[in-house]
């Protein structure tokens, strides 16, 4: 079944009423007005999507990537040796783009001294220097830091003063975005 539109009016299909093997034809090759869905918009071809009219750009302009969801860090230290720490994340992926949001908690530093090595991210980064996060230590005093991607698995957390993040009892909340490598 098609359905013929001839653009002076939208189109709507109410909640739950489904037409398999329908397609829309609307006779100029597009479809000017609204359109409004009671549910999901479903595609049935593999990394299928929504395109942008934009002409003016030099790569792909589809919308078929998104996704959020947990990851687990896994810390190290550049120096010595991390006893224990607790960490979570989470992370929203949109096309390319990569956004983490994580805590870490170190419980007791160990012999830890100098940068904190963060890896097990949920999507490889770009490379070295593909872009820059922040962490702050979660107390009144707040102390910053930077995130950055040393490789495709791996950040860097360093305090801006040059001190070891590592410190037991301290909590970090980090955030860093960047282009992922697929």
């Amino acid at each position: 079944m098609a359905l013929i539109l001839d653009g002076s009016a939208g189109l709507t299909f109410p909640s739950g009423n489904t037409q398999s093997n329908a397609g829309i034809t609307t006779g100029g090759g597009s479809l000017n007005g609204p359109l409004s869905l009671g549910g999901n918009l479903s595609f049935n071809t593999s990394n299928a999507g929504v395109t942008f009219n934009n002409s003016s750009a030099l790569v792909n302009s589809t919308l078929n990537d998104y996704e959020t969801g947990t990851w687990s860090p896994t810390i190290t230290s550049l120096t010595g040796s991390i006893t224990s720490y607790t960490s979570t994340g989470f992370y929203v992926k949109v096309g390319k783009l990569v956004s983490l949001m994580f805590n870490v908690s170190i419980t007791n530093a160990g012999t830890a001294g100098g940068v904190m090595i963060i890896t097990n991210l949920p999507f490889t980064t770009g490379g070295n220097n593909s872009s820059a996060g922040v962490m702050r230590e979660n107390a009144l005093t707040g102390i910053n830091g930077g995130l950055v991607p040393v490789n495709s698995t791996t950040l860097y957390g360093a305090k801006y003063d040059g001190g070891n993040p590592t410190v037991t009892g301290y909590t970090w909340a980090c955030q860093i975005t960047y282009l992922g490598s697929f």
